[in-house]
């Protein structure tokens, strides 16, 4: 196997990885803890990556390592917020009036400037089924938060891969 194919299946697997922590109902809770559940997508295809180029000879750097954290980043943020799309179209949805609900249960008052547009994009969702703006925001943000988190997983999993050829060395 080449190089570049053990790359682009570590970006895949690292990506599932992401994906999957992030849809799973309870398992989703670990993103909570500083996007745990991003970083170990990244630790995953980059051990995975580290593991299949021995049969090769080839040893990973951290440049190897940054690209396929940050690549699997990319790519499970854009599938993630193509997955929330269809959930919100499928089930017509609109999460800013519950939203609006939750903050008045609690006793928080909203500025009118806040609930005027929280009120513009609740008339997208009545009117499309989903609030474009709010998608293309979602997207926006999976592009910056995913990317640096499978990054930094990346690191962190080539400076344990490090770490582990010191001891052997």
């Amino acid at each position: 196997m080449s190089i570049n194919k053990i790359r682009i299946f570590s970006i895949f697997l690292s990506a599932f990885v992401m994906i999957f922590i992030s849809v799973m109902p309870i398992i989703s809770i670990i993103n909570l803890f500083c996007c745990a559940g991003i970083v170990i997508g990244g630790l995953i295809g980059v051990f995975y990556m580290d593991h299949k180029t021995k049969s090769i000879n080839y040893s990973i750097s951290f440049k190897d390592a940054g690209i396929v954290g940050a690549l699997s980043g990319i790519l499970s943020g854009i599938i993630l917020s193509i997955i929330t799309l269809a959930i919100t179209i499928i089930t017509r949805e609109n999460p800013i009036d519950a939203g609006i609900k939750t903050f008045e249960e609690f006793g928080f008052q909203l500025p009118n400037e806040v609930l005027n547009q929280l009120q513009s994009f609740s008339e997208e969702y009545s009117k499309y089924g989903f609030s474009f703006r709010i998608a293309l925001l979602n997207l926006l943000g999976n592009l910056i938060i995913y990317p640096i988190f499978g990054f930094l997983g990346g690191i962190l999993a080539m400076s344990f891969i490090n770490k582990k050829r010191q001891k052997i060395v």
